[in-house]
Order: C-alpha cells, then structure tokens, then sequence
C-alpha cells in the first residue's frame, strides 16, 4: 500500500514537471517571436531610414530626379537620370515588398504594415508626375516582385 502511494506521489510531481517544462517552453517560444517581430520592425524601419539619408544626401540624385519629372515622356528624359530616377522608386518598391513579405509571415505587426501601405498607396496614388514615375516604373518592373505583392499593388492601381 505505502509503495502504491509514493508510486501515484512520483506521478503527479512527473506530470507537474513535464506541464512546468510545456510552459516554460511555450513562454520562450512566444518571446522569440516578439523578438523577431521586433527586428523585423527595425530592419524595414533601416530600410527606409537609408533611402531617405541616400537620396537628402545625394543633390545629383535629386536633380535627376526633377529632370526626369519635368518629361512629359519619361523615355524621352536622358537615360542616366531616368535609370537613376527608375532605381529610386525600386528601391522604394523592394522595401515595402519586404514589409509585405514579413506582414503575411506574422512578422510585421499591422499598425506597422499599414503604415507602409499608407506610402505604398501614395506612391501610386494621384495625379502627380511622381505617381506618374511609379506607375511607369512599375509596367516595367512589376514582374520581378513576388505574386502577392503583385497582386497588391494591382489592386491599388485598379482604384
């Protein structure tokens, strides 16, 4: 009888382990994924820090940029400025591609997301001849990004 009671004693402190471990396990696993939603934050918040000091930073760019806008037919702007200028708005589009990409894994919380989308509808949205620059780069590029991003982006155009 008394070895019967230390055997169902051993049990119940076996299942109390293994329950304690199941916790402990699953609290670590939670906190590595906020850790990585954290740097995945940080990582596209780098990405856009160094667009925006590369272009302050760069008067040639920003002159290009004005040249190529100032075409009525962007083809027609001189080609170094348009690549320059195509180069920027892809650079822009790779970003928030990779936003869009960490967004559907769980990666990127959504108030960030849609803080990125909010530019990717600006980007495309209106009548401004930079809206004009992203929608011509896009004919052009659009199928070097994933299908998802795709498809987004095409529902922001069909708007």
């Amino acid at each position: 009888m008394e070895s019967s009671r230390i055997r169902t004693l051993v049990e119940v402190v076996g299942v109390v382990a293994v329950v304690g471990s199941l916790v402990f396990v699953g609290l670590e696993i939670r906190q590595n994924a906020e850790a990585t939603r954290a740097a995945t934050v940080q990582e596209v918040t780098d990405g856009w820090r160094e667009w925006s000091a590369a272009t302050a930073t760069n008067p040639e760019a920003v002159e290009a940029l004005e040249g190529v806008l100032s075409h009525d037919d962007f083809a027609e702007a001189d080609p170094v400025a348009l690549r320059l200028a195509q180069q920027g708005v892809v650079t822009q589009l790779t970003i928030l591609a990779n936003a869009h990409y960490h967004y559907r894994q769980g990666l990127l919380p959504a108030e960030f997301w849609e803080a990125n989308q909010r530019i990717l509808g600006a980007g495309f949205g209106g009548s401004s001849r930079v809206a004009d620059l992203w929608r011509w780069t896009w004919e052009r590029v659009s199928g070097a990004y994933p299908e998802p991003f795709q498809e987004l982006v095409d529902s922001i155009l069909a708007r």
